[in-house]
Parts: C-alpha cells; sequence; structure tokens
C-alpha cells in the first residue's frame, strides 16, 4: 500500500484518491497512509464495511452495492486498485488529466498498459513489492504515533493453512488475516 500510493501514485498533501477494496488487509492499510499522507481518500467496499472505512479516515464512503464506480462523476488524482476488478481503461475517465492507475494485481492488461504510458498523460502503474528498511521504519513509526492502526481480522494456527488460504480466497477478509506458528 506505501509503494503504491507514495512511488507509483505519487500523492501529494490535498490530493485525491479512490480505494477500490479498501476493507481487505491492503485496503484496510490504504486508508490510513493516503491520510497520512495528506490525502483526501474515498473509499469503495461492501456497504457493511464502510462504516470499518470511516473509523480508519476515509473522507467518503461508497459501496458498490449501491453504485457503478465507472458511473461517478467525480475525478480523482490516484484510482488505487487493491481488489483488481477495474482495468485502466474501464476508469481512465474517472482520473485527472494527469491522473494515476496504481494495480496490485498483475495481469498482461496492466502490463500492456504501463508500456503505452509515455504516450499519455493519465499513467497506468502496477506495484511491484520492494521489502526495503526505510519503509518499515516509516510504517512503524506510523504505528508508534498511532496515524496506522494494523487491522486483523482471523487468527488461524499454522495447522489450518488451508483454512486460512480459502478464507482469504473468499475476498471477504476485513484486514489481514494472520497464521500463528
Amino acid at each position: 500500500a506505501l509503494q503504491g500510493i507514495r512511488d507509483q501514485g505519487k500523492l501529494k498533501n490535498g490530493q485525491s484518491i479512490l480505494i477500490n477494496g479498501a476493507s481487505g488487509g491492503v485496503g484496510t492499510l490504504a486508508i490510513q497512509i493516503a491520510k497520512a499522507l495528506g490525502g483526501n481518500v474515498t473509499t469503495i467496499s461492501s456497504s457493511k464495511n464502510q462504516e470499518l472505512c470511516t473509523s480508519l479516515g476515509a473522507d467518503t464512503t461508497l459501496s458498490y452495492q449501491e453504485i457503478q464506480v465507472p458511473d461517478l462523476p467525480e475525478k480523482y488524482d490516484i484510482f488505487f486498485d487493491v481488489f483488481g476488478n477495474y482495468s485502466f481503461k474501464k476508469v481512465s475517465h474517472l482520473l485527472t488529466s494527469k491522473g494515476i492507475y496504481v494495480s496490485t494485481i498483475p495481469n498482461t492488461e496492466i502490463i500492456k498498459e504501463q508500456l503505452f504510458n509515455p504516450l499519455r498523460k493519465k499513467k497506468a502503474k502496477l506495484v511491484v513489492v520492494r521489502s526495503n528498511r526505510r519503509d518499515l521504519q516509516w510504517l512503524g513509526e506510523q504505528i508508534l504515533q498511532s496515524n496506522i492502526k494494523p487491522v486483523t481480522d482471523k487468527i488461524f494456527p499454522l495447522e489450518q493453512i488451508g483454512d486460512a488460504q480459502a478464507y482469504i480466497e473468499t475476498k471477504r477478509a476485513k484486514g489481514k488475516v494472520i497464521l500463528t506458528p
């Protein structure tokens, strides 16, 4: 979430970001990271998870059950697609003139879109996470300052790894799913 929003999306103070899949493990952190960086955060989640998104700092919450995302009238500086169900082509009209679409889901379409980036003002980018000490320190500081609160949905013992994976694959987890040894 940090590398996608800060490095790929280049979120600046006061800019708008739309986070699709905001109530999951990456999304719950994305809301808080975007707020810590000064973003105006709009989230997309199920209706039942809108309160969670608000509690994490979302300025506006939208339910995919009540709206059609491609029909939104607003423009955003960043469309952060954590869930992966909206392609750059489907939502590029929701971006400002120099807006950036960032996806966490690798597929051939996003790779093709990145190849055409030099030819357009609106950009499509894929997050390829690179672990580094600086990012972990920043996240740790934000947690210590209570700017970011990790969200845990369920904890499974290691011997139930199959159940944990099955639960993650439902795409209904709110926050992270943890395995304990």
